[in-house]
């Protein structure tokens, strides 16, 4: 979902799509259990190092970077927004990026970056692509290679700051959540979101051939008049020539009334890679959460109390670690890090593991439990 400020609108939209959410047939939301459950271990053989990742609202500072690291966080997701550093054509200003680049690095955490919005010079809807003009596709891509030639594998920030922990972007997620209309700019089209990967993906590759690309978030059961659903917009997708090709990792949204739910969406989603000759493509779920508080916080479909947030954490995390092999599942980001100060802000900036102060909920020590396994 969006990391910008939300309208009532918006949050009306995302509780209305959360209402679509319908897995297996079921059609109620289990009891949640009321006492914090105890961080019971799950054996699935070794986890990869990055596999626990965390997603900050605004740019973490050194202390939160160095905060992350100690709740065990080995891969923070970042909102790069396009426009600012290049806020007019040809204009770059890599100050903030670069600070934020140091501070992960210096506490030993690596960089997923999630791209989405266009410049305001590209387009007045911001959410829009950047494929609709060959001016606007030749921008894009040298913002890319810029971007990938600064930040990735043997970059030249790396080159200036040799003595810095090196910790290089491996993976970028282009756009967010495209089946919806919000994101999309308008209609979302699978066709579209194929040519912004093909104009994406080689000026990446060019730059890093290491570099992951990963399709952007999608939200699974969206309500029609906010989108498509997420396995009609892959079937339409992947019925397209050679549409495997040009992406290296599946991230999907499957935010969830409770943890009941989480697994059985997923499988749906590995099936429908399997079906399209896509099986070898992994799952990185790079949002997750539950509100504990904010505006429209009783109405939420994504709402628990600070103790439900820590149990619902820990039982989503043992699940998924239990089916990670069977689902390909590569990668879990949590949403959010830290809620944002606004006393009547949405319940959508209220899934941090820290309150607005910085101090911890009790999901923090839980995401600490399973990180450190």
């Amino acid at each position: 979902m969006k990391a910008r400020v939300k309208t009532t609108a918006v949050i009306g939209m995302l509780v209305a799509l959360a209402v679509a959410i319908t897995v297996s047939g079921a059609s109620s939301t289990p009891a949640i259990a009321k006492k914090h459950a105890k961080h019971k271990k799950v054996k699935s053989g070794p986890l990869p190092s990055d596999f626990f990742g965390i997603v900050p609202y605004t740019a973490p500072s050194a202390s939160d970077a160095q905060q992350m690291a100690q709740a065990g966080v080995k891969t923070v997701r970042l909102f790069s927004y396009w426009e600012l550093m290049e806020p007019q054509p040809g204009q770059y200003n890599w100050t903030l990026s670069d600070a934020v680049i140091q501070n992960l690095a210096s506490a030993g955490l690596s960089p997923a970056i999630q791209f989405a919005d266009s410049p305001s010079w590209i387009s007045p809807v911001i959410e829009k692509p950047p494929i609709y003009s060959s001016s606007q596709i030749a921008a894009w891509q040298q913002f890319l290679s810029n971007f990938v030639h600064r930040y990735g594998a043997h970059g030249s920030f790396w080159a200036a700051h040799p003595n810095l922990p090196y910790h290089p972007v491996a993976s970028y997620e282009i756009w967010n959540e495209p089946n919806l209309r919000l994101m999309w700019g308008g209609t979302p089209n699978p066709a579209d979101y194929l040519r912004l990967l093909k104009v994406s993906t080689p000026v990446i590759k060019q730059a890093d051939p290491s570099a992951a690309v990963v399709f952007g978030g999608l939200y699974p059961f969206p309500m029609p008049q906010y989108g498509v659903k997420a396995l009609k917009f892959l079937n339409a997708f992947f019925r397209q020539k050679g549409a495997t090709k040009w992406f290296d990792a599946l991230s999907l949204h499957p935010y969830s009334f409770t943890p009941r739910y989480l697994v059985p969406t997923l499988r749906l989603f590995r099936k429908n890679l399997n079906k399209h000759r896509a099986g070898k493509k992994p799952i990185w779920i790079t949002e997750l959460g539950w509100a504990t508080s904010g505006h429209d916080w009783a109405i939420s479909p994504f709402r628990a109390t600070e103790a439900q947030q820590a149990t619902y954490l820990t039982q989503s995390f043992n699940k998924l670690i239990r089916a990670r092999r069977e689902l390909r599942l590569q990668r879990v980001f949590w949403f959010l890090w830290r809620d944002q100060p606004d006393p009547d802000g949405s319940w959508f900036v209220k899934m941090g593991l820290l309150r607005a102060d910085g101090s911890p909920k009790p999901a923090y020590s839980a995401y600490q439990a399973e990180a450190r396994r």
